[in-house]
């Protein structure tokens, strides 16, 4: 790439040849700074959309990574339970004649599969994992559809693919692509691929003479105020400063909504350990609590 520039072709150019690692986005905004000699700005422009986006991905990280962390250590300790713990207990029994408790006897059932088998068990989890997350190329994985349908995290997806949609195509407007350029630009950091679709309807409205905001609100891809507001900015010259509040506001709710999801999440993934292996170490216990009746058998 440098021996290219020194050679005299512009950067844009230069940049088009490396699809992989900077998309049709990037490339459009520093042709455009090129052309109209603003490289500098358009550099800066790109640069704080990829700190913004930085910043979001990293806040989503952060609010999942604990309760990601809690789940981790409690499929851990019910496996270090079953696998090893549970089989020194169950030696203790063996001296008996009475029958165990029916659910002590399906957990050691349970413990004696995992014993067994738990190089397999492991093996066939990751097995599942690498196939529900397998992707054909122009088709997205098995994992990557689920989250588009999940209750809580697909809200969140959402409003984060409204955000950097609005931030795109602002920030392209701004440098000065034309709206249909922009669109077709922004559209790419949607991901969803059936809001892509409805995008590429909307350039072609806009190319007939429609307006943004009215091809909007025939396809319903995004909520009524993102419309109102994209009128207002059409009808004042300032879509690109609307769209960038709107993707301010986005990142608010964004931020609010991880903060409720957490709170809520965390408890449940206590609740949900705690009777697991709550009710493990009661079924382990439940002889004990009987030995009396089991000698006396």
């Amino acid at each position: 790439m440098i021996k290219n520039i020194k050679e005299g072709v512009p950067f844009s150019k230069c940049l088009i040849r490396y699809p992989q690692y900077f998309p049709s986005l990037y490339v459009n905004i520093i042709r455009t700074g090129e052309a109209t000699g603003n490289l500098k700005d358009s550099l800066s422009q790109l640069l704080n959309y990829l700190q913004r986006l930085d910043d979001l991905r990293l806040r989503v990280k952060q609010a999942m990574a604990y309760p990601i962390f809690m789940v981790l250590v409690g499929l851990g300790t019910i496996f270090v339970m079953l696998t090893f713990i549970l089989p020194r207990i169950a030696g203790m029994f063996d001296d008996f004649q009475a029958q165990l408790p029916l659910p002590t006897r399906m957990l050691l059932g349970v413990s004696d599969f995992f014993k067994a088998y738990w190089i397999l068990v492991i093996v066939f989890l990751a097995a599942v994992i690498f196939l529900l997350s397998r992707h054909k190329p122009g088709k997205e994985s098995i994992l990557s559809r689920l989250k588009y349908r999940l209750p809580i995290i697909k809200g969140l997806i959402y409003k984060q693919s409204v955000s950097n949609f609005s931030t795109s195509l602002s920030i392209l407007l701004k440098s000065g692509v034309t709206l249909l350029a922009a669109l077709n630009d922004a559209a790419s950091v949607i991901g969803n691929p059936v809001y892509i679709k409805q995008l590429a309807e909307v350039r072609k409205d806009i190319s007939e003479g429609v307006s943004f905001s009215r091809s909007l609100l025939k396809f319903k891809i995004f909520p009524s105020f993102f419309v109102q507001m994209v009128k207002v900015g059409e009808e004042g010259g300032r879509l690109d400063i609307i769209l960038a509040d709107i993707a301010s506001l986005y990142e608010k709710e964004i931020e609010s909504d991880l903060k409720v999801i957490s709170s809520l999440i965390e408890p449940a993934i206590i609740l949900v350990l705690g009777l697991i292996i709550g009710g493990m170490l009661i079924a382990m216990l439940l002889p004990i609590f009987n030995i009396n009746l089991l000698v006396g058998g």
